[in-house]
Formats: C-alpha cells, structure tokens, sequence
C-alpha cells in the first residue's frame, strides 16, 4: 500500500490503519462510501477551512493556523480554537 499516497507525511501506521478497516467496507457503494467520508469530514475543526500555518512571535506557541470561513476568521493556537465572526 505504500505506493498511493493518501495523504502528506503518510505513516506505516496509517497504511495499517486502512488495511485494518478496509475489510468493513466490502460491498459498500460508491455512494455510500462518499457519504460516509463527508459525515466523517464534517467532524473535523478545520472542515469548509483551508488552514495556513503561521509564526506566533509573542507567544510560546511556534505555529498556528489561521484560515477563512463562510462566517469569519478562524484561529487554532494548539488545542484552542477561536472563530470570530465578521
């Protein structure tokens, strides 16, 4: 499996990861599949987000990501995630 890559940086463990659940997919359609991916996609913070990293010079922080969003600005410092609307 190592020859696609589904993702940057991808990792053995991910590879084992997929091989693992790929199993539990057999007989599932294409469609099914895409739903599945989307309801899983939007559980994520930076869905609809298309993140940037950037330097944080006044804090301990050495990266954050700062993106734009259907309702404003978004800002994630580690584990905080701060949205401020427009």
């Amino acid at each position: 499996m190592a020859e696609y890559e589904l993702i940057a940086r991808q990792t053995t463990e991910l590879e084992e990861k997929v091989m693992e659940l790929h199993p539990e997919l057999n007989g599932v359609t294409a469609s099914e599949a895409d739903v599945r991916f989307l309801k899983k996609a939007q559980t994520l913070d930076t869905y609809g987000i298309d993140p940037h990293p950037v330097k944080v010079a006044l804090y301990s922080w050495p990266v954050a990501l700062c993106g734009m969003w259907i309702a404003g600005l978004f800002v994630r410092l580690s584990k905080l995630v701060s949205l401020f609307s427009v």
